[in-house]
């Protein structure tokens, strides 16, 4: 149990904790108020796509489809730092790398359920 703790800390504490370590690569002394916590930025992801999932607007949908596939291509990137870079692995890193792939796949049903049956109807 205290191996998947290890883990977990060691993502958050190195510089891949912040800002998906992206900002820190590119910018040498970046403030530390432009570069927030990989935490942080998932729960105003997963808290803005749990809202906006109440409404059916075109535009809104393609941002939540984009938004989808920029997490799981997050995901894998921060997946390949977890096994290749730090060497470790985190049950709850993998559980949120499943979760994001969840929400992909539901977003593509919506997808071929709601919007394709619109252009449908459309054409006809």
């Amino acid at each position: 149990m205290v191996h998947h703790k290890v883990a977990l800390m060691s993502m958050v504490i190195m510089t891949y904790g912040k800002s998906f370590g992206l900002l820190s690569y590119l910018f040498n002394d970046i403030p530390n108020r432009w570069n927030p916590p990989n935490g942080l930025l998932g729960t105003v992801y997963y808290l803005s796509f749990i809202f906006s999932t109440f409404f059916e607007h075109k535009s809104l949908f393609k941002l939540q489809m984009t938004l989808c596939i920029c997490s799981n291509l997050l995901s894998i990137y921060l997946a390949y730092l977890l096994y290749y870079v730090i060497r470790n692995f985190c049950v709850i890193c993998v559980s949120i790398y499943v979760i994001n792939f969840l929400c992909l796949y539901e977003m593509f049903k919506v997808y071929k359920k709601v919007w394709l049956v619109q252009q449908n109807k459309k054409i006809k």
